[in-house]
This record gives C-alpha cells, structure tokens and sequence, in this order.
C-alpha cells in the first residue's frame, strides 16, 4: 500500500536525522518486518465499519450519450 508506505517513511526518517549509522535503512524497505507490521496495525486502525448491504453492489454508474 503506498500511502501507508510513504507516511511510514514520513514518520520513521526524522527519528534517524542524527544517526551516523545507515543500519536503519533495511527496516525502512517495504518489504522490512517492521513496515509489514505498522501497515498492518494502521490498516486496522483506519478501516471504516461497513453497515449492512453497504458496498456489496457495483454503483450505478450514469450512461454516456453519443451524439449521433
């Protein structure tokens, strides 16, 4: 998910500005045990509850008219 992936590099680099160590970098990766965690728990966090029958029909979409 990129929007999750570039808030999380938003959040984590400015805790590592005064890091003369790039060790951090590989829990920067998105495929890093780190990430897949806070997607993880942020996914959960912001998934709205569905009400009932809501989303579980394509939306009705208006029809294009050509001109002739």
């Amino acid at each position: 998910n990129v929007y999750y992936y570039l808030r999380y590099i938003l959040e984590m680099m400015p805790k590592h500005m005064e890091d003369t160590d790039r060790g951090f970098l590989d829990s920067m990766m998105p495929w890093s045990e780190e990430y897949r965690e806070y997607e993880q728990q942020h996914t959960l966090m912001c998934q709205p509850e569905l009400r009932s029958n809501e989303y579980t029909s394509p939306p009705k979409t208006p029809h294009k008219h050509h001109a002739a």
